[in-house]
């Protein structure tokens, strides 16, 4: 692993892969503790996720990975070796760098410029996942207003998109997107957590386990299969929120269910 010195946290970044044999040996170092501690501040402060992972071939258990994701800022990828980690990440390299370029050019006129993003970008699932990559590497934070205004915006602009007509796969970026905000943030206090609980409960009051006129059932099918994928204080904060504001008996079966 690697990191820039204290005097230069602004360009801190950290990237740590572990082969799950004996975890919670390595996790007894206190230097190792201390890098880990830092990154999670930095990670929280720039609004990009953890970048520490744990490995392992085996399949883990849901506890053990929301233990290392809420104790340690760990995301654990289970079901693959660190060869077949690494062939995969590799793949996607030069697509990577790519998007990376162009989405820099565009966030770069969106936050200096006033410009903003069109409906028909919008409209593509992929954009936001290029629009979060994008606003950390222009030294945004998640304390930044302006960030949190552009953020606000843009899931403000897509849950309006699944008002148009025939538009009902925009349901389904909206869910996949909530749902990836959930695995990578503490959304709980931050400012971002009124917007993403209102368009939550939005996603989730307008989704169905039956196919039905009006309804998402790929938007219910997102949700309950990657529940359990999302942090665990952040299926609290769904749970209190969706419970206390709505009787919905499709969105209450989401936020109740085993994990």
């Amino acid at each position: 692993c690697s990191a820039h010195s204290a005097t230069d946290r602004s360009k801190f970044h950290l990237n740590l892969l572990f082969k799950i044999s004996e975890p919670l040996l390595s996790l007894g170092d206190s230097n190792l503790k201390s890098i880990i501690r830092d990154y999670r501040v930095y990670s929280k402060d720039n609004y990009i996720w953890s970048n520490i992972f744990f490995v392992s071939r085996d399949h883990v258990n849901q506890n053990i990975k929301d233990y290392y994701s809420d104790c340690y800022g760990i995301r654990v990828l289970d079901d693959v070796s660190v060869a077949e980690f690494f062939r995969k990440m590799n793949l996607r390299i030069p697509s990577a760098k790519e998007e990376h370029a162009k989405g820099l050019d565009t966030i770069q006129k969106v936050v200096f410029e006033n410009h903003f993003y069109t409906d028909k970008y919008l409209e593509a699932e992929r954009s936001f996942f290029e629009i979060l990559l994008s606003l950390s590497a222009v030294g945004m934070t998640i304390n930044d207003p302006k960030l949190v205004e552009i953020l606000g915006r843009v899931i403000d602009k897509k849950t309006e998109l699944t008002g148009v007509k025939d538009a009902w796969h925009q349901y389904e970026h909206l869910a996949r997107w909530l749902i990836h905000l959930a695995r990578i943030l503490d959304l709980k206090s931050s400012p971002i957590e009124d917007v993403f609980l209102s368009s939550t409960l939005k996603s989730m009051t307008r989704m169905s386990r039956e196919k039905r006129l009006g309804y998402s059932w790929h938007a219910f099918n997102l949700w309950s299969r990657q529940w359990s994928s999302i942090k665990a204080s952040n299926r609290m904060l769904i749970k209190d929120f969706i419970t206390e504001n709505t009787t919905d008996s499709d969105a209450l079966y989401v936020v109740r269910l085993a994990v």
